[in-house]
Protein backbone atom coordinates (compact mmCIF):
# COMPACT_ATOMS: atom_id res chain seq x y z
CA UNK A 1 0.00 0.00 0.00
CA UNK A 2 1.51 3.82 -1.20
CA UNK A 3 0.15 6.76 0.20
CA UNK A 4 0.41 9.74 -2.17
CA UNK A 5 0.43 12.53 0.84
CA UNK A 6 -0.03 12.53 4.38
CA UNK A 7 -3.67 13.10 4.56
CA UNK A 8 -4.39 10.10 2.55
CA UNK A 9 -2.93 8.07 5.26
CA UNK A 10 -4.58 9.45 7.83
CA UNK A 11 -7.75 8.95 6.49
CA UNK A 12 -6.74 5.42 5.49
CA UNK A 13 -5.64 4.48 8.98
CA UNK A 14 -8.90 6.07 10.66
CA UNK A 15 -10.96 3.32 8.67
CA UNK A 16 -11.09 0.12 10.53
CA UNK A 17 -9.91 -2.70 9.15
CA UNK A 18 -11.59 -6.43 10.12
CA UNK A 19 -9.04 -8.23 11.98
CA UNK A 20 -8.59 -11.59 9.49
CA UNK A 21 -8.25 -15.13 11.14
CA UNK A 22 -4.40 -15.23 9.98
CA UNK A 23 -1.92 -11.84 9.74
CA UNK A 24 1.31 -10.70 10.91
CA UNK A 25 1.51 -8.43 13.96
CA UNK A 26 5.06 -6.41 14.74
CA UNK A 27 6.09 -4.63 17.32
CA UNK A 28 9.05 -2.68 19.18
CA UNK A 29 9.71 -1.99 22.46
CA UNK A 30 12.32 -0.31 24.73
CA UNK A 31 13.06 -1.26 28.47
CA UNK A 32 15.64 -0.26 31.38
CA UNK A 33 17.50 -3.64 30.08
CA UNK A 34 17.61 -2.94 26.13
CA UNK A 35 15.43 -2.54 22.65
CA UNK A 36 13.61 -5.99 21.19
CA UNK A 37 11.97 -5.94 17.96
CA UNK A 38 9.44 -9.00 16.94
CA UNK A 39 6.70 -9.84 14.85
CA UNK A 40 3.84 -12.82 15.23
CA UNK A 41 2.48 -14.84 12.84
CA UNK A 42 -1.08 -15.67 14.41
CA UNK A 43 -3.67 -17.75 12.59
CA UNK A 44 -6.85 -18.56 14.73
CA UNK A 45 -5.64 -16.67 17.59
CA UNK A 46 -2.46 -19.20 17.95
CA UNK A 47 1.12 -18.30 17.33
CA UNK A 48 2.40 -20.38 14.60
CA UNK A 49 5.74 -18.70 13.87
CA UNK A 50 7.62 -16.29 15.43
CA UNK A 51 10.36 -14.23 15.42
CA UNK A 52 12.53 -11.67 18.25
CA UNK A 53 16.08 -10.01 18.78
CA UNK A 54 17.69 -7.94 21.14
CA UNK A 55 19.01 -4.34 19.47
CA UNK A 56 21.75 -2.01 20.98
CA UNK A 57 20.82 -0.36 23.75
CA UNK A 58 21.58 3.50 21.74
CA UNK A 59 18.34 1.71 19.18
CA UNK A 60 15.39 3.66 19.32
CA UNK A 61 11.80 2.00 19.11
CA UNK A 62 11.21 3.55 15.53
CA UNK A 63 14.36 1.23 14.63
CA UNK A 64 13.03 -1.58 16.45
CA UNK A 65 9.61 -1.06 14.74
CA UNK A 66 11.14 -0.56 11.26
CA UNK A 67 13.08 -3.87 11.71
CA UNK A 68 10.40 -6.06 13.01
CA UNK A 69 8.31 -4.62 9.77
CA UNK A 70 10.93 -5.54 7.45
CA UNK A 71 11.65 -9.36 8.56
CA UNK A 72 7.64 -9.03 8.72
CA UNK A 73 7.54 -8.05 5.19
CA UNK A 74 10.45 -10.70 4.32
CA UNK A 75 7.93 -14.06 6.23
CA UNK A 76 4.66 -12.42 3.88
CA UNK A 77 6.83 -12.60 0.58
CA UNK A 78 7.47 -16.26 1.20
CA UNK A 79 3.96 -17.09 1.83
CA UNK A 80 2.75 -17.62 -1.84
CA UNK A 81 -0.22 -19.36 -1.50
CA UNK A 82 -2.24 -16.77 0.45
CA UNK A 83 -3.78 -13.32 -0.61
CA UNK A 84 -3.95 -10.84 0.48
CA UNK A 85 -1.25 -11.16 3.14
CA UNK A 86 -2.00 -8.44 6.07
CA UNK A 87 1.04 -7.33 8.18
CA UNK A 88 -0.85 -5.20 11.50
CA UNK A 89 1.50 -2.49 12.94
CA UNK A 90 0.94 -0.24 16.20
CA UNK A 91 3.15 2.18 15.04
CA UNK A 92 2.13 5.20 12.69
CA UNK A 93 5.43 6.61 11.84
CA UNK A 94 6.87 3.19 10.83
CA UNK A 95 3.74 2.76 8.30
CA UNK A 96 4.34 6.91 7.09
CA UNK A 97 8.10 5.79 6.69
CA UNK A 98 7.41 2.59 4.53
CA UNK A 99 5.27 4.73 2.48
CA UNK A 100 8.08 7.42 1.53
CA UNK A 101 10.19 6.32 -1.28
CA UNK A 102 12.50 9.30 -0.28
CA UNK A 103 12.79 8.31 3.24
CA UNK A 104 15.93 8.43 5.10
CA UNK A 105 16.05 5.64 6.89
CA UNK A 106 17.67 2.77 4.42
CA UNK A 107 14.87 0.21 6.67
CA UNK A 108 12.20 2.36 5.44
CA UNK A 109 12.86 2.58 1.87
CA UNK A 110 13.76 -1.52 1.47
CA UNK A 111 10.14 -2.37 3.19
CA UNK A 112 8.74 0.30 0.57
CA UNK A 113 10.42 -1.69 -2.22
CA UNK A 114 9.23 -5.05 -1.05
CA UNK A 115 5.36 -3.22 -0.62
CA UNK A 116 5.86 -2.16 -4.00
CA UNK A 117 6.32 -5.20 -6.10
CA UNK A 118 4.28 -7.50 -3.99
CA UNK A 119 0.65 -5.83 -3.85
CA UNK A 120 -0.51 -8.50 -1.96
CA UNK A 121 1.41 -7.49 1.42
CA UNK A 122 -1.28 -5.09 3.02
CA UNK A 123 0.07 -3.26 5.78
CA UNK A 124 -1.96 -1.84 8.46
CA UNK A 125 -2.31 0.20 11.44
CA UNK A 126 -3.56 -0.97 14.29
CA UNK A 127 -4.61 0.26 17.78
CA UNK A 128 -2.21 -0.93 20.90
CA UNK A 129 -2.71 -2.05 24.11
CA UNK A 130 -6.52 -2.77 22.68
CA UNK A 131 -6.66 -6.58 23.79
CA UNK A 132 -5.84 -7.96 20.17
CA UNK A 133 -4.48 -11.05 20.97
CA UNK A 134 -1.56 -10.85 17.67
CA UNK A 135 -0.71 -6.99 18.98
CA UNK A 136 -0.27 -8.16 22.86
CA UNK A 137 2.00 -11.31 21.49
CA UNK A 138 4.00 -9.20 19.28
CA UNK A 139 4.51 -6.63 22.23
CA UNK A 140 5.02 -9.28 24.53
CA UNK A 141 7.84 -11.27 22.47
CA UNK A 142 10.17 -7.76 21.84
CA UNK A 143 9.62 -6.49 25.94
CA UNK A 144 11.03 -10.35 26.80
CA UNK A 145 13.80 -9.41 23.80
CA UNK A 146 14.83 -6.61 25.35
CA UNK A 147 15.07 -7.75 28.28
CA UNK A 148 16.66 -10.59 27.87
CA UNK A 149 20.64 -10.94 28.94
CA UNK A 150 21.18 -12.50 25.49
CA UNK A 151 24.71 -11.39 24.21
CA UNK A 152 23.44 -12.01 21.23
CA UNK A 153 22.58 -8.10 19.29
CA UNK A 154 21.35 -7.51 16.49
CA UNK A 155 23.44 -4.86 15.02
CA UNK A 156 22.24 -2.04 12.65
CA UNK A 157 23.12 1.36 11.26
CA UNK A 158 22.63 3.85 13.19
CA UNK A 159 21.35 7.57 11.61
CA UNK A 160 23.16 10.21 10.91
CA UNK A 161 20.68 12.11 13.59
CA UNK A 162 21.95 9.65 16.35
CA UNK A 163 25.47 9.86 15.60
CA UNK A 164 25.33 13.74 15.44
CA UNK A 165 23.71 13.18 19.06
CA UNK A 166 26.16 10.86 20.54
CA UNK A 167 29.25 12.56 18.84
CA UNK A 168 27.79 16.01 20.60
CA UNK A 169 27.27 13.87 23.95
CA UNK A 170 31.02 12.77 24.16
CA UNK A 171 32.63 15.81 23.14
CA UNK A 172 30.23 17.54 25.86
CA UNK A 173 31.39 15.26 28.48
CA UNK A 174 35.22 15.56 27.11
CA UNK A 175 34.88 19.24 27.31
CA UNK A 176 33.67 19.56 30.41
CA UNK A 177 36.53 17.71 31.95
CA UNK A 178 38.88 19.45 30.04
CA UNK A 179 37.14 22.46 31.59
CA UNK A 180 37.14 21.28 35.26
CA UNK A 181 40.45 20.32 35.15
CA UNK A 182 41.98 23.94 33.30
CA UNK A 183 44.23 25.87 35.11
CA UNK A 184 43.43 28.74 32.96
CA UNK A 185 40.06 30.90 32.82
CA UNK A 186 39.17 30.03 36.65
CA UNK A 187 37.49 33.51 36.91
CA UNK A 188 34.98 32.59 33.89
CA UNK A 189 34.89 29.32 35.38
CA UNK A 190 33.63 30.67 38.45
CA UNK A 191 31.02 32.06 36.80
CA UNK A 192 30.06 29.73 33.86
CA UNK A 193 31.09 25.99 35.43
CA UNK A 194 28.95 24.05 32.86
CA UNK A 195 30.08 24.34 29.29
CA UNK A 196 27.52 24.86 26.68
CA UNK A 197 27.24 25.47 23.27
CA UNK A 198 24.50 28.07 23.94
CA UNK A 199 26.62 31.69 23.53
CA UNK A 200 26.81 33.82 26.46
CA UNK A 201 25.64 37.12 25.47
CA UNK A 202 27.78 39.53 26.54
CA UNK A 203 29.01 42.85 25.44
CA UNK A 204 32.89 43.31 24.97
CA UNK A 205 32.95 45.32 28.06
CA UNK A 206 31.55 42.67 30.39
CA UNK A 207 34.11 40.13 28.69
CA UNK A 208 37.04 42.33 29.53
CA UNK A 209 35.53 42.76 33.12
CA UNK A 210 34.39 39.20 33.58
CA UNK A 211 37.46 37.57 32.43
CA UNK A 212 39.73 40.49 33.84
CA UNK A 213 42.20 40.78 31.09
CA UNK A 214 40.54 44.17 30.54
CA UNK A 215 42.44 47.69 30.92
CA UNK A 216 43.30 47.45 34.26
CA UNK A 217 46.94 48.31 35.76
CA UNK A 218 46.57 44.93 37.77
CA UNK A 219 46.58 42.78 34.29
CA UNK A 220 48.97 45.15 32.81
CA UNK A 221 51.51 44.70 35.39
CA UNK A 222 51.09 41.03 35.00
CA UNK A 223 52.46 41.18 31.26
CA UNK A 224 54.79 43.87 32.23
CA UNK A 225 53.18 46.27 30.09
CA UNK A 226 52.86 48.94 33.34
CA UNK A 227 55.79 48.92 36.15
CA UNK A 228 53.29 48.96 39.13
CA UNK A 229 49.68 47.63 39.32
CA UNK A 230 48.45 50.26 41.78
CA UNK A 231 45.65 52.61 40.11
CA UNK A 232 46.62 56.10 40.57
CA UNK A 233 43.98 56.64 43.74
CA UNK A 234 46.74 54.15 45.25
CA UNK A 235 45.10 50.82 45.18
CA UNK A 236 45.75 47.56 43.41
CA UNK A 237 43.90 48.79 40.14
CA UNK A 238 41.74 45.27 39.76
CA UNK A 239 37.94 44.92 38.20
CA UNK A 240 36.66 44.67 41.36
CA UNK A 241 38.53 47.55 42.67
CA UNK A 242 37.15 49.75 39.82
CA UNK A 243 33.63 48.05 40.51
CA UNK A 244 33.37 48.80 44.10
CA UNK A 245 35.53 51.66 45.60
CA UNK A 246 37.93 53.61 43.37
CA UNK A 247 37.00 56.79 43.72
CA UNK A 248 37.36 57.49 40.03
CA UNK A 249 34.39 55.15 39.23
CA UNK A 250 32.10 56.37 42.15
CA UNK A 251 29.37 57.19 40.02
CA UNK A 252 29.08 53.46 38.77
CA UNK A 253 29.50 51.14 42.14
CA UNK A 254 28.00 48.51 43.29
CA UNK A 255 28.47 47.58 47.08
CA UNK A 256 31.21 45.65 47.75
CA UNK A 257 31.66 41.82 48.76
CA UNK A 258 33.09 40.03 51.93
CA UNK A 259 36.53 38.50 50.85
CA UNK A 260 35.04 35.34 51.09
CA UNK A 261 31.87 36.00 49.38
CA UNK A 262 33.85 37.54 46.00
CA UNK A 263 33.32 34.26 44.15
CA UNK A 264 29.46 34.68 44.64
CA UNK A 265 29.69 38.34 44.32
CA UNK A 266 31.01 37.76 40.46
CA UNK A 267 28.22 35.17 40.00
CA UNK A 268 25.23 37.70 40.98
CA UNK A 269 26.65 40.64 38.61
CA UNK A 270 26.74 38.29 36.11
CA UNK A 271 23.59 37.36 35.99
CA UNK A 272 22.10 41.09 36.89
CA UNK A 273 21.18 42.95 34.06
CA UNK A 274 21.40 46.39 36.11
CA UNK A 275 24.77 45.48 37.55
CA UNK A 276 26.34 44.36 34.23
CA UNK A 277 25.03 48.12 32.72
CA UNK A 278 27.27 49.41 35.57
CA UNK A 279 29.85 47.61 34.48
CA UNK A 280 30.00 48.41 30.83
CA UNK A 281 29.98 51.99 31.84
CA UNK A 282 32.67 51.43 34.13
CA UNK A 283 35.03 49.70 31.53
CA UNK A 284 34.12 52.60 29.27
CA UNK A 285 35.19 55.50 31.28
CA UNK A 286 38.75 53.65 32.29
CA UNK A 287 38.90 52.84 28.29
CA UNK A 288 38.44 56.18 27.32
CA UNK A 289 40.20 57.95 29.92
CA UNK A 290 43.25 55.70 30.41
CA UNK A 291 45.91 57.96 31.46
CA UNK A 292 43.92 59.12 34.19
CA UNK A 293 43.86 55.51 36.02
CA UNK A 294 47.36 55.29 35.73
CA UNK A 295 49.85 56.36 38.89
CA UNK A 296 52.30 59.05 38.06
Amino acid sequence: MVFRNISTLHSTLNVWISIPSEAIYTDGSKTEKGVGAAYCRIAQNQIIESWFVKLPSQATVFQAELLALSKAVELAKTMVNQTPIKIFTDNRAAIQASSNPKSKNHIARQIFLSLLSSPNIKLNWIKAHAGYFGNESADLQAKSAADSETTNIHQIKFSKAFLKTHLKKFLTQEWQRTWEDATTGRPIHNIIPKVSFDPVCWTREEILFFTQHGPFPSYFNRFKILPSPNCSCGQVGTPLHYATECILTSSWHIKKPAENLQKIWFRRVAANKNSRLLLRKIVQHINNNRALFRPD
